[in-house]
């Protein structure tokens, strides 16, 4: 390692800052001799501070844009939404008064309203603390409005047809709220006894050897005692991942990833892992690998006509199959590159016969990009292809994909 090229190129650590650094990680071993962790691999101390402070700082602000949702929605509450209550029973809210600084709601419950017994559906307060769910659906509500005609629009309304949105995406949110909540439970730190030196309030003191030490982590990391500290980051990572073994051996898995020698070779293996490849079609297999190659995160207008469904889907199954991977790698402080749809689109487009002009007038991006990235997609293609032996269905699929994009004027032979 000493006689490497990147230990060529790092820079030397003085032997002030060295002595302290060890001091550093002798004092913190010393300070957390029962650790779930390995407390004497500096790198996984700070790996999982740092993961498990951004997991937390996630779940809060899902929290808080739940709550800042709710609270626009009641103060734009008015006669003629739907809403339902945390009882479970659909109202609809009939009028809106102000008495001080608070608003009064009157509602009819939908499930008694009905013309022969419209004196039973009376109007009755509702706490705005106590509304669980905004319907899209309104109903028209005279002003002079009786309680028999507020009955009889109640009857009107058929829970079974009304659309919940905000339900919809309060569900979603529940479940990465509940996602997220499983990472941090399943982190080492959470059974360990020495959770309050790693995770308290005063760990960054200036006092605090915890503190000191994190402030201190990323200046060694660029130094040349650094390597090794990258080196048991990055090897922890394929761990954690499934791609590599305790031993320090590589998976089953491990093995046929290390052969890919491509941008972002863990999320396109992670995508091939999870079988969202399989079943795709040459040209739909080539659009998946399309962003993974364009790193730059500018987007870029197209004017297809729904001639890339196929793709779309494609790339929103594969984004939903990495996006736990990709969580991880931004917690750990790894790139992970934002993932655009426009070049799926354009080299489905290309791999599915489209001529080149027109592909010109559908992306609207410069030529020499274009060319670059069908390219590129195209040595991405040549490295599945390479998969004979672990993925032969797809390895196939991939050669075929090379063939459908590598022509005039792309390639000229």
């Amino acid at each position: 390692l000493d006689r490497s090229f990147a230990a060529y190129q790092s820079r030397e650590i003085s032997p002030a800052l060295n002595k302290r650094w060890e001091r550093l990680v002798k004092s913190i071993k010393s300070m957390l001799p029962e650790a779930r962790c390995d407390s004497g691999d500096p790198s996984a101390i700070a790996d999982y501070v740092r993961e498990r402070s951004g997991l937390r700082d996630r779940i809060k602000a899902l929290a808080r844009r739940r709550s800042d949702g709710h609270q626009t929605m009641l103060r734009e509450l008015e006669p003629g939404m739907i809403v339902e209550h945390r009882n479970g029973r659909i109202y609809l809210v009939c009028r809106v008064s102000v008495s001080g600084e608070s608003r009064i709601y009157q509602v009819c419950p939908v499930s008694q309203a009905d013309d022969k017994s419209w004196k039973k559906a009376r109007l009755t307060r509702i706490s705005p603390e106590r509304i669980k769910h905004f319907f899209t659906e309104r109903i028209e509500i005279p002003e002079d409005c009786s309680r028999r005609q507020l009955a009889g629009l109640a009857n009107s309304i058929n829970p079974a047809l009304l659309s919940q949105p905000q339900k919809d995406q309060d569900d979603e949110e529940k479940t990465e709220v509940g996602r997220l909540n499983k990472m941090v439970r399943e982190m080492p730190c959470e059974e360990c006894p020495h959770f309050s030196v790693c995770h308290g309030a005063g760990r960054m003191d200036p006092g605090s050897p915890i503190g000191e030490f994190l402030r201190f982590f990323p200046l060694m990391e660029r130094t040349r005692a650094g390597l090794w500290i990258s080196f048991r980051r990055h090897l922890r990572f394929l761990y954690d991942t499934g791609f590599a073994s305790g031993g320090g051996s590589l998976t089953p898995d491990g093995y046929w990833a290390c052969n890919l020698r491509v941008d972002q070779p863990l999320l396109i293996a992670e995508a091939i892992r999870r079988q969202c490849l399989d079943d795709a079609s040459p040209a739909a297999l080539a659009s998946a690998l399309a962003p993974f190659v364009w790193d730059r995160g500018i987007e870029i207008d197209t004017a297809s006509r729904g001639e890339s469904d196929e793709a779309e889907q494609l790339f929103r199954r594969v984004a939903a199959a990495i996006e736990p991977l990709r969580d991880l790698l931004r917690l750990r402080g790894f790139d992970a590159p934002p993932l655009l749809f426009w070049p799926a689109e354009a080299v489905y487009m290309w791999a599915s016969g489209c001529l080149w002009d027109r592909l010109l007038e559908t992306v609207r991006a410069n030529e020499g990009d274009l060319a670059s990235l069908m390219t590129r997609t195209a040595d991405h293609l040549r490295q599945v292809a390479g998969l004979t032996e672990t993925h032969p269905e797809l390895a196939a699929h991939a050669a075929e994909a090379v063939k459908l994009i590598l022509r005039e004027p792309v390639y000229v032979d």
